[in-house]
């Protein structure tokens, strides 16, 4: 099948390619969890206890202007390192760029042409997925969400097609980080013949990210095993997100073999 052929060239692109991908971007990544951890602690020490007491009971509280600088400096953090990685690994893989300086080279304008590209793929998505929402609302209202089946088929077939959504729009993303523009309509028409085998490639994705999930918090009871394992992992499905979008960038738009 073309879906499972896109996700395993997708793997073993980042399985040969395995020193290169720790080298250019878990750094990187490893900075932008720090970041995260270190912003989420200043968070909740701007926080008093009562504050904290009530948000452990799902309570309403006035927070302050330092707090709501934390948000958006997280918020900075994630979409600045998040493209930062995601353009180096899409001209590692597309244009066979290997930078040697120890800190990889900060591309400010791809970044930045790559962020916004992401903005309007979201937006893209955002309206598209309204629709869909609107649905669930009537279905849950109407209590055809009411069992636990409900939920879990529901709520599976709404991540399929969010998927499903996102990879027909996105191959202006790896577009964008090698220096060429693609409307949000030419990726919607380039993707078209590999609509199925996307939704393939993402319920195995799907899977494999729930499966990871289920054995990170079965066998690592200890909490900081726990921490590093959530962190290789959350890694992993970063680069198989980015690889998948630059696998499907090659084969449809540079006509390259995904054998």
């Amino acid at each position: 099948m073309l879906g499972v052929k896109i996700l395993f060239k997708s793997l073993s692109q980042i399985y040969y390619n395995l020193s290169d991908a720790l080298k250019l971007t878990g750094p990187l990544y490893l900075v932008m969890t720090a970041l995260n951890v270190s912003v989420s602690y200043f968070m909740l020490g701007v926080l008093s206890l009562q504050d904290i007491q009530k948000l452990e009971n799902a309570e309403q509280i006035v927070l302050t202007p330092e707090y709501w600088l934390a948000i958006l400096i997280l918020i900075l953090v994630n979409i600045v390192f998040s493209a930062w990685i995601a353009v180096l690994w899409h001209r590692y893989m597309l244009l066979s760029e290997q930078p040697l300086d120890l800190i990889p080279p900060f591309r400010s304008q791809v970044i930045v042409a790559y962020i916004l590209a992401t903005l309007r793929v979201f937006l893209v998505l955002l309206a598209a997925i309204i629709p869909a929402m609107v649905l669930l609302a009537i279905f849950a209202v109407t209590g055809l969400m009411s069992t636990g089946v409900g939920i879990v088929g529901f709520g599976f077939i709404f991540t399929a097609y969010v998927f499903y959504i996102s990879l027909r729009i996105s191959l202006v993303l790896p577009s964008r980080a090698i220096g060429k523009a693609m409307p949000i309509g030419e990726s919607w028409h380039k993707t078209g013949s590999v609509g199925n085998a996307i939704i393939v490639a993402g319920i195995l994705m799907g899977t494999g990210a729930y499966i990871g999930q289920v054995i990170g918090q079965t066998v690592f009871t200890n909490g900081a095993l726990l921490q590093v394992f959530n962190f290789v992992i959350g890694w992993f499905f970063v680069m198989v997100s980015v690889t998948i979008l630059t696998t499907l960038y090659g084969y449809l738009v540079e006509g390259r073999s995904l054998d």
